[in-house]
């Protein structure tokens, strides 16, 4: 998951959201399985960000 934590703050100081990710998932060519783990962490990030 750290990956995915790592990528979420990047694409969240970008403003990328977690409510982004049909968007996501089409800009950056993701799977399902990834797209799904990367929207939980910008929801996490978004959580801890407020």
């Amino acid at each position: 998951m750290t990956q995915y934590r790592e990528s979420a703050w990047s694409l969240y100081d970008g403003g990328w959201r977690a409510a982004d990710s049909e968007w996501l998932a089409e800009e950056y060519d993701l799977t399902a399985e990834e797209t799904e783990a990367l929207v939980a962490e910008l929801a996490e990030c978004e959580r801890l960000a407020k």
